[in-house]
């Protein structure tokens, strides 16, 4: 017999879930409310390989930071550098996953170096939007900016940082407008001439003030339309 066919009395007795735990680790989402709010159960149900223990604790234990780390690094068996849980952090506490030092501190270093992120998917956009969580993010994972080029659509950071994503196959994935003002510092005013000229379309996505007096001039129509819509 399964636990969930046992009485909400059983399900309610400690040293007997515990056991049920250990013998069918998936057993936990069976238990009362009581012992899902209890942390030695929710840790033994991480103990036994339940990779959902997560979702199914209460809502004060999701806010754990303890609890939430060792629920989603539950490892493969067959490959002990991957995480078989990591999309359970999606039902970490939202303050946690808003919370930026927890962030910077726990989650970015579970990162794999050389692969796709497993948690940023799940990542308070609000967090994600703080440069100092983005450039840890692309310093240590260097496929990151796959995932966060879209969050990244507006926003330009110096030379030096764009230097160095690219060092990490990164800057390819930049936004068009990104990488058009990283070339216009880099190769100047002309490199824009000829932008502009191969492709007029592109004037959307520059910005006005790199212009020179002569762009300023043979452009002023467009500039002053452009200054009517906003």
């Amino acid at each position: 017999m399964k636990l969930a066919d046992f009485s909400d009395t059983i399900r309610d007795n400690k040293e007997i879930v515990m056991e049920f735990i250990r013998i069918e680790s998936n057993s936990f989402r069976h238990t009362s409310p009581r012992l899902r709010d209890d942390k030695e159960v929710i840790m033994h149900a991480i103990a036994y390989n339940y990779t959902e223990t997560l979702k199914y604790c209460s809502d004060r234990l999701k806010n754990d930071p303890e609890i939430v780390i060792k629920a989603i690094t539950l490892r493969d068996p067959y490959n002990p550098r991957k995480f078989t849980s990591y999309r359970l952090f999606k039902h970490a506490s939202k303050e946690l996953r808003s919370n930026k030092q927890f962030i910077l501190e726990q989650i970015i270093p579970l990162e794999p170096q050389d692969d796709f992120p497993y948690f940023i998917g799940y990542i308070s956009n609000n967090i994600l939007e703080d440069e100092e969580v983005i450039s840890k993010y692309i310093t240590h994972c260097n496929n990151a900016f796959l995932w966060i080029r879209n969050i990244l659509a507006y926003k330009y950071f110096d030379c030096e940082k764009w230097i160095e994503f690219n060092r990490n196959n990164s800057f390819q994935y930049a936004n068009l407008q990104v990488r058009l003002k990283y070339n216009i510092e880099k190769y100047g005013v002309n490199y824009l001439k000829k932008i502009l000229e191969y492709n007029f379309r592109m004037f959307q996505f520059v910005d006005s003030n790199d212009f020179d007096e002569e762009l300023k001039e043979k452009y002023s129509g467009h500039l002053a339309l452009q200054d009517i819509n906003l």
